[in-house]
């Protein structure tokens, strides 16, 4: 036994060295390269019986293993089985039967496909126009009014283009430039006001 158990160790290397062919042919040439250690015939024995021990061990784990997962798989249909059955909450008397359920959804589908449904036509977004000029708004109030709310009567919405938003942005700067427009800071709000020639 404590032979073979070595040889079993030596099985890989064994077939590295055999010749390639159809079917490994471990010669005698090659197992007389093969030095086996032989310690006293006690500890032969010693070692045979524990490795042998060790491997009915593992026989014994793996046969566990193989029926643990035969239970577990019978376990999973025994709950599927189950749950489709219903069993696996408690049942309302009042509820329909399942059959009587498929019907009524099945019917509702079949009414659904058959009715034609309207195609929705898309209206065009509108996109916010500036109706004013900040000029003709500022020249209008003809006092001191917050700049927000100057936007808003240009016609500034949360629809408007930023491309109208950046001609209000570009007017405000050139009516600053040239001294037509001034403008005040007034609680972390801005305030514009048209400049007048005569003292307002």
């Amino acid at each position: 036994e404590y032979v073979e158990y070595y040889f079993r160790i030596l099985k890989s290397k064994l077939n590295d060295e055999a010749p390639a062919t159809a079917q490994k042919n471990i010669n005698l040439e090659i197992l007389s390269k093969e030095v086996i250690p032989l310690p006293p015939i006690k500890e032969q024995i010693t070692i045979a019986e524990n490795l042998n021990n060790e491997l009915e061990s593992v026989k014994r784990q793996q046969a566990s293993v193989k029926l643990g997962l035969k239970q577990s798989n019978a376990q999973r249909k025994n709950i599927l089985k189950s749950a489709f059955s219903g069993e696996l909450v408690p049942q309302d008397e009042n509820d329909e039967p399942a059959s009587l359920l498929l019907e009524k959804i099945s019917k509702e589908r079949e009414e659904l496909a058959s009715k034609v449904k309207p195609k929705k036509t898309r209206q065009p977004k509108k996109k916010a126009k500036v109706m004013d000029t900040l000029l003709e708004i500022l020249t209008a109030e003809d006092k001191w009014i917050d700049a927000q709310e100057a936007f808003e009567k240009c016609g500034v919405t949360k629809n408007t283009t930023s491309d109208d938003i950046e001609k209000l942005y570009l007017e405000l700067r050139e009516l600053l430039n040239s001294n037509q427009v001034e403008v005040k800071k007034v609680s972390k709000t801005d305030k514009l006001r048209i400049v007048r020639n005569e003292a307002s």
